[in-house]
């Protein structure tokens, strides 16, 4: 089943109240994250480090028990397993965000959990993805 199959069925699961809203942004949010750490098709939500080797990216989030969850799980096994590390951030919306983005250079904003579909969709729009 490709990713697409599996996004469409989470939010069918979601719409269809099998899941609660916050495991539904939860497992969207996590496998963003994965997929933009390991180069996977929400990967082009990332913004491209310029340097070859990077000796950091960024991951900012809405802070809480899911960044601590995304540290713990996703980020510590990450810089152990390649030595890079992840410099966590937050932000209180995405309007606040994308000011960031837009104000900063290119490169310093590598991920981003933002609450949902439509944030991403609004940032890809505005040619903030690489």
């Amino acid at each position: 089943m490709d990713d697409t199959k599996r996004y469409e069925r989470l939010l069918n699961r979601y719409r269809d109240g099998d899941i609660s809203r916050r495991t539904f942004l939860t497992a969207l949010g996590a496998a963003g994250v994965v997929a933009g750490v390991t180069g996977g098709p929400m990967g082009m939500l990332a913004r491209k480090a310029h340097a070859a080797t990077p000796e950091q990216v960024r991951f900012d989030g809405w802070g809480g028990v899911v960044s601590e969850a995304f540290e713990k799980y996703a980020f510590a096994p990450y810089t152990e397993k390649t030595g890079i590390d992840v410099v966590s951030g937050t932000f209180g919306g995405a309007d606040e965000y994308i000011a960031r983005v837009k104000a900063g250079q290119p490169g310093e904003f590598n991920l981003a959990h933002l609450s949902g579909v439509f944030d991403y969709a609004r940032y890809h729009g505005l040619e903030l993805t690489s």
